[in-house]
């Protein structure tokens, strides 16, 4: 709670005075993913009553030649163009086996030709195909982030997309480091390095050369992180000041997976990680595109959901009076399996994201 004096003179110079008590509500964006990308709309916006879904996610990877609103996902327009908040994300990562070549394609009248990916990264957990770090911040992908950038034009004039850039840094890098081109660095490295492909990105999107129209209004930048298992030290060697001027958002995941909290618990690590930060990092905004807790752990899914609206509300006036960002979206990820997020049982799980998202700062 606020206050302000308000004082009226009138023309004689009598004056009388009254304090006004206030309260900022700053709406929070809130959502749900489902898996592959699925259509959310029959079972949140299509219910009754519908469910209040004010942002949605999308993951694309930049070796996809159908990037927003992406193949046959005319739905996704149809939200945005609604005034659903998306959050796309952009990866490095190489979803299948199209596409693994070479490239060479024409955007907005310019011809591309963009190397086969040359990165792997999550070695001890999928080892997955991925255009390089060096790949990007030398330049050779330039015609991909083209490709990215002419798709974006296509988002109505006063609507939002966030362009998250990576799905989480930390869990590419964390999991034994990187080979690129056939060397192998560690995960130290190989974050010294995604932090100037990241900037690279940023920096061609805003700025591209040649003439090319840079982001339209709107559209907005984040670099996805996932924190929690990676060690605040590596939190803060991939938040240097330099990149988090280039960026909008912060942005960090947080799910109850290995052990149980409260919702207002695992959102305050966040809140503290952020806090050993330069001014820039702790100036911005938070997007929290993934979250989630185990249906087995107690409270249920559910019990989870409730605690939301408060714990948000909490942090974020703590975060007010301390002059710094706050918390802007939380997406519930209703996917991998219902230890990390999907709904089990489903339909308790929609009736508490209802109830949730019907609720003070999410409406």
């Amino acid at each position: 709670m606020s206050s302000i004096t308000v004082t009226v003179t009138d023309s004689s110079g009598h004056s009388v005075g009254t304090i006004v008590n206030y309260t900022v509500n700053t709406k929070v964006a809130g959502g749900i993913y489902f898996s592959g990308n699925a259509d959310v709309r029959p079972d949140t916006t299509n219910r009754t009553p519908p469910i209040n879904i004010t942002a949605i996610q999308q993951y694309r990877s930049l070796a996809d030649g159908s990037q927003y609103p992406g193949f046959q996902k005319q739905w996704v327009a149809d939200m945005v163009a609604g005034g659903v908040w998306l959050n796309f994300v952009s990866e490095f990562k190489h979803y299948g086996a199209a596409n693994t070549n070479a490239q060479t394609f024409t955007v907005e009248g310019r011809s591309y030709t963009v190397p086969a990916p040359n990165m792997r990264y999550r070695i001890t957990l999928d080892n997955a195909l991925a255009y390089g770090y060096k790949q990007m911040s030398d330049g050779l992908l330039d015609g991909l982030l083209h490709r990215l950038l002419a798709s974006l034009r296509a988002i109505p004039a006063g609507k939002r997309i966030n362009v998250q850039i990576e799905s989480e840094v930390d869990t590419a890098n964390a999991n034994g480091g990187t080979v690129e081109n056939g060397v192998s660095y560690t995960r130290e490295q190989s974050d010294i390095r995604a932090v100037a492909a990241v900037q690279y990105m940023a920096n061609w999107l805003r700025n591209p050369p040649n003439g090319i129209a840079p982001l339209p209004a709107g559209v907005t930048l984040s670099m996805g992180y996932a924190g929690q298992w990676s060690g605040l030290q590596n939190f803060i060697n991939t938040h240097p000041e330099t990149l988090m001027s280039k960026l909008d958002y912060m942005h960090m995941n947080t799910y109850n997976h290995s052990s149980n909290w409260t919702a207002e618990a695992r959102f305050r690590e966040i809140k503290d990680w952020i806090n050993s930060l330069g001014p820039i990092g702790k100036s911005k905004g938070i997007i929290v595109s993934e979250f989630g807790s185990n249906a087995a752990y107690t409270p249920n899914q559910a019990g989870y959901m409730a605690q939301m609206p408060a714990a948000i509300n909490k942090l974020n006036g703590e975060l007010q009076t301390a002059g710094r960002g706050q918390f802007v979206a939380t997406i519930w990820f209703g996917s991998n399996n219902d230890t990390w997020g999907t709904l089990n049982p489903k339909e308790a799980g929609l009736v508490a994201l209802q109830q949730m998202l019907d609720t003070n700062p999410y409406k």
